[in-house]
């Protein structure tokens, strides 16, 4: 699998939290948000991409 970097901010209490589970589990910081953002694209991604919610829709989406 081929992979790209994406630069990102989170809250320092999420940050803090990724810390302890790193020293816990010695993997990286990477290893759980992938396994964060694998998972939610998994139990939402069709759900977004079919939805008729306007804070869902396409043209609602925004950069943040």
């Amino acid at each position: 699998m081929s992979m790209k970097n994406i630069n990102f901010r989170i809250p320092a209490e999420l940050d803090d939290k990724l810390e302890r589970l790193t020293k816990v589990t010695e993997r990286s910081k990477t290893f759980f948000i992938n396994k964060a953002i694998e998972q939610y694209l998994e139990d939402n991604y069709k759900r977004i991409l079919t939805s008729k919610d306007p804070e869902l829709s396409s043209n609602k989406h925004r950069k943040e």
